[in-house]
């Protein structure tokens, strides 16, 4: 398997991840907190050698069935007039994804904004470091969304409109969370497209994406 291939689904793994915690979480006020942790810390990671080393397989199983989720989500009947709970959860990933994979190729445009977002970031590494805080620490989780907020979602009026509950998506700490989660999302979007990655290749290598991903699996 071609590395650059490698390097592009490893990323893509984590960037279907986020979508699939934000999902969670506005759905059901809660998410897998293994993975919420993974992506969180990969925002530490100023440059890695290695897209493996920042993300772990094993840490990104719930990307790899994500992905494979939603290449084959089916419609309930040839007619398509309704649709499966199952395939509306695999359109909301998508849609989630789509939208990290445009706003990002926005960002990136943008070269001051890219060094904002960095500079923001490392304050919250370093203020996590002088107080030691731990990763998923709320006041952490919280500065990280001032972040997406105040550079992305407020300055650049790039929004997502998210699905979900509102008794959960009125709540700050889930709020903060979920911002936290775009965040790092929009890296890893960042990484996949720096490694080749693009929607032209990820359509056209479906397939290969799919059979990659459940090979994956069975030895996660």
């Amino acid at each position: 398997m071609p590395n650059d291939f490698i390097q592009q689904s490893t990323a893509l793994a984590a960037v279907f991840q986020g979508a699939y915690l934000v999902q969670q979480l506005a759905r059901t006020g809660d998410c897998d907190q293994e993975a919420l942790r993974l992506l969180i810390k990969s925002l530490a990671i100023d440059t890695p050698n290695n897209v493996q080393d920042m993300y772990p397989e094993k840490s990104l199983t719930l990307g790899y069935k994500a992905i494979i989720n939603c290449i084959n989500y089916k419609t309930d009947d040839n007619t398509a007039t309704t649709i499966s709970e199952k395939t509306k959860r695999s359109l909301e990933v998508i849609k989630y994804v789509y939208s990290f994979i445009v706003i990002e190729k926005q960002i990136r445009k943008n070269t001051e904004l890219m060094n904002a977002i960095s500079n923001d970031i490392e304050n919250v590494k370093n203020f996590a470091r002088q107080n030691n805080k731990l990763v998923l620490d709320e006041e952490v989780l919280q500065r990280l969304a001032d972040i997406y907020i105040s550079k992305i979602s407020n300055s650049q009026n790039f929004k997502i409109l998210i699905f979900g509950s509102k008794l959960y998506l009125s709540q700050e700490h889930i709020q903060a969370k979920i911002r936290s989660i775009i965040l790092a999302a929009l890296r890893a979007t960042s990484i996949w497209r720096s490694n080749g990655g693009n929607r032209l290749k990820l359509y056209f290598q479906r397939k290969k994406l799919l059979s990659y991903c459940s090979n994956i699996l069975k030895r996660c």
